[in-house]
């Protein structure tokens, strides 16, 4: 994302909201009625938008390969007749009672039930703090705030600067006739782009350099629709500023593991046997090219014990 008003996001939703070889309103979920797929998902992350479909039936995989691959490269929204589509998706203005204006739209709905999940307001802020001024501390969903910033055009430009198979990959994997039927189906597709390695170059995220980042402490609140004080006290840390070897990644997980991954881990039964608070909070992102690993714990009954936790949980850590 190039900013925090959801642009990224806004996009994502709006090339599966009907395409120029299956124009209606939601072509997957009327594929889906009659699909054997074994899996259908979309989602979107700092860096990236993926769009992912599987089946074990050839037949049902063709026929579903073809409407992902339509939506993405020849999406409606583009069109100004289909505008729609953004206001939908992005934000609009609405009059219910024909004398008061409220805002609605899909981003700016799920950017302001963002800002009330904890876990959601917790990753937002790992990602300001550990990546200031990198692409990596930018909202893809969008702040509530800046949703209604994001005008049509610029979501047509994002679309037409990173939707191009010069900035992409796809991959097909499974058996050769399903590997030939994807291949297939991309192919005449991909024939009507010429390779760009500018636009490839024009995202490429850079590396956040390690040596810039201090430990620092914050305090920071979000707004809860819940009666009960819910203190919180997580840390979280960059793992690599350089691509790591399969060895290195593995013992990443293999620690992650160790550390949190069952009732008897450290941190775990750190947690429970010292009644530092509710439930423990993991966070483990291995799919960015710099990896963030953070841990904690929920449901701290005051604010001065949010630092007893804190102790208690590095001191696991240091030993």
């Amino acid at each position: 994302p190039e900013n925090d008003d959801g642009a990224q996001f806004v996009v994502q939703h709006s090339v599966l909201a009907g395409s120029a070889n299956y124009p209606i309103k939601d072509p997957f979920n009327q594929v889906e009625r009659g699909s054997l797929q074994t899996y259908w998902n979309t989602w979107t992350k700092r860096d990236r938008t993926s769009f992912v479909i599987a089946s074990r039936n050839l037949a049902d995989f063709k026929n579903n390969i073809k409407v992902m691959i339509d939506a993405v490269f020849h999406p409606l929204f583009v069109n100004p007749a289909y505008k729609w589509i953004y206001r939908q998706e992005g934000w609009r203005l609405e009059s219910p009672d024909d004398k008061h204006l409220k805002i609605n739209g899909n981003a700016f709905t799920a950017a302001k039930a963002a800002q009330m999940d904890p876990q959601e307001v917790m990753e937002k802020q790992i990602y300001k703090n550990l990546f200031a001024n990198h692409v990596y501390s930018r909202n893809p969903k969008g702040e509530a705030s800046e949703v209604v910033t994001m005008t049509y055009q610029e979501v047509i430009d994002y679309y037409n600067a990173y939707y191009h198979p010069s900035n992409g990959e796809a991959f097909c994997y499974g058996k050769q006739d399903f590997i030939d039927a994807c291949l297939t189906e991309l192919d005449p597709v991909l024939n009507e782009y010429d390779h760009n390695d500018g636009i490839r170059q024009h995202s490429k995220v850079p590396w956040k350099d390690l040596t810039e980042l201090a430990s620092e402490e914050k305090s920071i609140g979000y707004p809860s629709w819940q009666d009960s004080i819910d203190y919180r006290s997580v840390m979280a840390w960059v793992l690599n500023d350089q691509p790591m070897d399969l060895r290195t990644e593995v013992a990443w997980h293999l620690i992650y593991e160790l550390l949190v991954g069952s009732p008897t881990a450290p941190v775990t039964k750190a947690i429970v046997d010292l009644n530092l608070g509710d439930d423990l909070i993991t966070f483990f992102e291995h799919s960015l090219q710099q990896w963030v690993i953070a841990v904690g714990v929920s449901g701290v009954s005051t604010q001065e014990k949010v630092e007893i936790a804190r102790k208690a949980i590095v001191g696991k850590l240091q030993n």
